[in-house]
């Protein structure tokens, strides 16, 4: 039960990843303040790679993870790649610059 429970929130990430740029966009452009109190505004070319990269991160990632659950495990690589997963939305949370989120 817990392992189905945890695939379940598996996906509603995976549903957030690919949905936050298009619903945050607006706001992102306009001038915007971290929970630091410092301004955050993204011009339009780093509002297109925020869409861009969460896709092309997908790439090497999913072949990454391919290889590591037929030597790992499938259990211990989705354990595993919640780590990158928490780093980022960190990053993304924490975010004082515009590479901050675009990395996160």
């Amino acid at each position: 039960m817990l392992m189905v429970l945890g695939i379940s929130l598996g996906f509603v990430n995976l549903t957030y990843i690919f949905g936050w740029p298009n619903a945050t966009s607006s706001e992102l452009g306009t001038r915007t303040t971290t929970i630091f109190g410092q301004d955050l505004v993204l011009v339009p070319s780093q509002l297109d790679l925020l869409g861009s990269l969460v896709t092309a991160g997908h790439i090497p990632g999913s072949c990454l993870a391919g290889c590591l659950s037929a030597t790992l495990g499938r259990k211990k690589i989705l354990m595993y790649m919640m780590i990158p997963n928490v780093i980022g939305w960190g990053l993304v949370a924490l975010a004082i610059h515009p590479s901050m989120i675009l990395v996160g």
